[in-house]
């Protein structure tokens, strides 16, 4: 009868342990990876860059959120903000079309957020879809800079 209590109690204990060390180990991770914590609030904006005569068409979507199919005109934006899950599987994924001044179709699909590629533009993601493709906005030494992350097939 004692051993099966001492067996119990280091089972317990090596447990106990185990739990300990793997969730500093997680936070360890976590927090030099990605400065910000999930829980933050990230925003992803979307801005029909293309012409003042062309529509933008779009269905972004993930696994757990569908914003179904969306139309911007010029200039304008669709935004929408949420929080990275627990494990940083967070992704969004747009697809985009339009038909040029010519009438020439032209369509695609990007991800505009996975949050293992946290890096590329934090909490805080801009992308401006142009005739030629997708664009991020990023901001350094006081400039706003455009690099095309996707182009157009």
């Amino acid at each position: 009868m004692m051993m099966g209590s001492r067996r119990r109690k280091l089972t317990s204990a090596f447990l106990l342990s185990a739990v300990v060390i793997f969730a500093a180990l997680v936070s360890e991770c976590s927090s030099r990876e990605h400065p910000q914590g999930y829980a933050d609030i990230t925003t992803v904006n979307l801005v029909n860059d293309i012409s003042e005569k062309t529509l933008l068409n779009f269905h972004c979507y993930s696994s757990e959120t569908d914003f179904g199919n969306q139309t911007l005109t010029y200039g304008h934006e669709f935004f929408w903000t949420f929080r990275i899950n627990l494990l940083w599987t967070t992704k969004f994924w747009c697809d985009m079309s339009f038909h040029t001044e010519e009438g020439i179709l032209v369509e695609g699909g990007y991800h505009v957020y996975k949050a293992r590629e946290y890096h590329k533009c934090g909490n805080d993601c801009h992308y401006y879809v142009r005739r030629d493709g997708v664009y991020r906005r990023r901001y350094e030494d006081y400039t706003f800079y455009f690099d095309r992350v996707y182009q157009f097939p």
